[in-house]
C-alpha cells in the first residue's frame, strides 16, 4: 500500500473489539472491530497486538492515534486492559512511527461537542457530521481518532469550535 502524508491509523483498544480506522484526509480507506478469537490469557493479547501489528504494516500510516486509558473504568478486566495497552505502547514504540495517545474525553468531545457523553450519541453524531455508519462505538471511536489523526497531519477540515478546541489541546501538548 502506498504511504499518503495524511494517512492515520485510530485504534481503540478493548479486549472484546478492537477498534482499527485508517482515514486518509476525507478517505476512509479501511475500518474494523476486530474481535480476537482467543477469549482470555495471553494468546488473545497477543493476537490483538498482531492484528494492530498487521494493520500498521499494510497501511504505514503518517500518525497513529491511540485512544487513552479509561480511569473510571473497575474491575479485574482494568487490569488486562492496561496489559493489552502496555503491549501496544511498546509496539508503537518500535515502529518509529509518530504517535500520539488522545484522552478518551477529547475523542467524545471531537464526535460531538461534549466530553462526557454516552456511545450512543457518538455513533450519531459520526453519521450525522461524516455520514459514517459503524456497526459498533469502538470502530466509530476509532474513525473519530483516525479524523484527528488526518487533521494534525494537516488536512483542512471545516471543524466546529469544540472540535478546534481538542485540536488545539493536542497540538499544545505535542511541544
Amino acid at each position: 500500500m502506498t504511504k499518503s502524508n495524511m494517512l492515520s491509523l485510530g485504534i481503540d483498544l478493548s479486549l472484546t473489539g478492537t477498534g482499527l480506522s485508517v482515514v486518509d484526509g476525507e478517505d476512509l480507506i479501511f475500518s474494523e472491530c476486530y474481535k480476537p478469537k482467543n477469549k482470555s490469557g495471553p494468546d488473545r493479547l497477543i493476537e490483538i497486538r498482531h492484528k494492530v501489528s498487521e494493520t500498521i504494516d499494510k497501511y504505514q500510516p503518517g500518525l497513529i492515534c491511540l485512544e487513552g486509558y479509561s480511569f473510571g473504568s473497575r474491575g479485574r478486566a482494568v487490569f488486562q486492559t492496561g496489559e493489552l495497552g502496555g503491549l501496544i505502547r511498546v509496539l508503537l514504540h518500535k515502529t518509529g512511527i509518530k504517535w500520539i495517545e488522545i484522552p478518551p474525553s477529547q475523542v467524545k468531545k471531537f464526535a460531538t461537542g461534549k466530553g462526557n457523553c454516552g456511545k450512543d450519541l457518538i455513533l450519531q453524531q459520526v453519521y450525522k457530521r461524516w455520514g459514517m455508519e459503524f456497526k459498533t462505538s469502538d470502530e466509530a471511536d476509532a474513525f473519530i481518532l483516525a479524523k484527528i489523526g488526518t487533521i494534525l497531519l494537516g488536512h483542512k477540515e471545516k471543524l466546529i469550535k469544540a472540535q478546534e478546541e481538542v485540536i488545539d489541546a493536542l497540538e499544545g501538548d505535542k511541544k
